[in-house]
């Protein structure tokens, strides 16, 4: 008779640890397409153009460094999705022998007005009904050093009409009322 419930209290245990078994690999599967939800969800997030944001603006001031170019922009060239949204970055840079206070002003190439703030400060619609915010307030860069050159973004909004369009950056002198640099730039959406 003892015999008989130690098997019983054996085949008793061997069920419950295959129960357990079977919950933990059940436990792991969910997870596992949990966590590839997840990754899926936010792959995007973060991301701007495979870089880091200071490594962009970084890589733009060295640029204008080694180059003595005025004005710098990321790319000359992007692609979008109707009705999205991403990031251009660009950087200023003073070669002039004086301080530079300046503003920055975006163009539709075939616009009649540089942006405005239309759509708040630093925001605008454009005739192709794309948008872009950007610091249009009026700023200062020193002669030489660190303080000679600023880089910075812009967020633009397409246009919900695929195509090709164009763009042009300019920075205004403010002290003489001139143009001090400019950079076309186009914008394709698809």
């Amino acid at each position: 008779m003892r015999k008989r419930r130690f098997d019983m209290q054996r085949k008793g245990s061997l069920d419950i640890s295959v129960n357990a078994i079977v919950i933990i690999v059940l436990a792991f599967t969910f997870l596992a397409l949990g966590l590839t939800f997840l990754k899926g969800v936010f792959k995007d997030v973060g991301k701007v153009t495979g870089a880091p944001l200071s490594d962009i603006q970084q890589k733009i001031v060295d640029d204008i460094i080694t180059t003595g170019d005025k004005l710098r922009l990321d790319s000359y060239s992007y692609t979008i999705e109707k009705n999205s949204q991403m990031y251009l970055y660009y950087g200023v840079g003073n070669k002039q022998n004086q301080p530079l206070n300046y503003n920055v002003e975006i163009y539709e190439v075939g616009g009649t007005s540089p942006t405005s703030s239309i759509d708040g400060p630093g925001g605008q619609n454009l005739p192709s009904g794309a948008g872009f915010q950007w610091d249009f307030s009026d700023q200062t860069l020193d002669i030489s050093g660190e303080g000679s050159v600023k880089s910075d973004v812009m967020s633009f909004f397409s246009p919900a009409i695929s195509g090709s369009y164009q763009y042009k950056v300019i920075v205004h002198n403010i002290d003489d009322d001139s143009e001090y640099a400019s950079k076309s730039f186009f914008v394709k959406v698809t």
